[in-house]
């Protein structure tokens, strides 16, 4: 089975130990499942929502469950909602990504965390250098890479992955003007809101 955007996303999402970056790998794993669906023009965007344009299936059961269920759906959904609903299904994701071999299943002690997801080796690295390839300019830019940086921008793991300064403007560049990006960061925004706000109300009651 080929490895879609979503995987791609869980790969690099990971530090090589398998422990994940303080961005936000759940939502940004997420969108790249809807990324996956745009790029198999399976969907289109229509302002902050998303249509069906071709229900066929892709032949990958992830993005496939995501596009069964917009099919099924009486109204178009929130891009929004959608990156909330998956980012919360993150650990049946991550148990599929075991069972493919595209990352290996750690036990942990901690109460927070489980388990570790340790990334395969060639495969995160052959991400990461695709990217890096094309923020140098080594390689032109496609649609599936500008995707991804748009997300990794999205999710604040630049920081963590890209090492130089001049290559995180260009991820920047891609990320500000890649739609799933400003998704991203439109939910982290109102997320981290939240707990603010939550954290206001439990300190001052």
């Amino acid at each position: 089975m080929s490895v879609i955007l979503s995987d791609e996303l869980a790969l690099i999402g990971h530090t090589p130990e398998g422990a994940r970056y303080g961005g936000a790998p759940r939502v940004a794993i997420a969108a790249g499942e809807v990324g996956e669906l745009l790029l198999q023009q399976r969907l289109v965007p229509d302002g902050r929502f998303l249509l069906v344009r071709d229900p066929t299936p892709t032949g990958h059961p992830v993005p496939d469950q995501v596009l069964g269920q917009l099919v099924h759906r009486r109204s178009p959904m929130r891009l929004g909602t959608l990156l909330v609903d998956r980012a919360n299904c993150y650990p049946a994701k991550m148990n599929h990504l075991v069972s493919t071999g595209l990352v290996r299943a750690e036990a942990r002690g901690s109460v927070f965390a489980r388990h570790r997801y340790v990334p395969e080796p060639n495969l995160r690295n052959a991400v990461l250098l695709r990217l890096q390839n094309m923020l140098t300019g080594a390689a032109a830019p496609d649609p599936r890479t500008v995707a991804l940086a748009g997300i990794v921008h999205g999710a604040a793991l630049g920081t963590e992955l890209i090492p130089f300064a001049d290559h995180r403007a260009a991820l920047a560049h891609f990320g500000e003007r890649e739609p799933l990006g400003r998704a991203v960061q439109e939910v982290l925004a109102r997320s981290n809101t939240a707990a603010v706000a939550a954290t206001v109300i439990v300190t001052s009651s």
